[in-house]
């Protein structure tokens, strides 16, 4: 991915995440739930995110890893057609 791509990404994974912390308030107001428990919603908002990004992270290092693979490969292969 390119910094440019990257960046949109992370973008859309914040507004992702201030999208939940509006939900988690608004659904906290909406029991009437105390401050404590609504910040602990907050958190456990925050900690699902956390754990979905890393997951994003990892999958796009796979990604990186299956690119760089293909590209030495078909380098391989290149040099190969051309010994011949």
């Amino acid at each position: 991915m390119t910094k440019k791509e990257l960046e949109t990404e992370n973008r859309r994974l914040l507004a992702r995440v201030k999208q939940l912390e509006n939900t988690v308030e608004y659904v906290g107001r909406k029991l009437d739930a105390t401050e404590e428990d609504r910040i602990k919603a907050i958190s456990h908002a925050y900690y699902q995110q956390l754990k979905a990004l890393r997951r994003d992270g990892e999958s796009q290092r796979q990604s990186i890893v299956r690119k760089k693979l293909t590209i030495q490969h078909l380098l391989g292969r290149i040099a190969e057609l051309e010994e011949k």
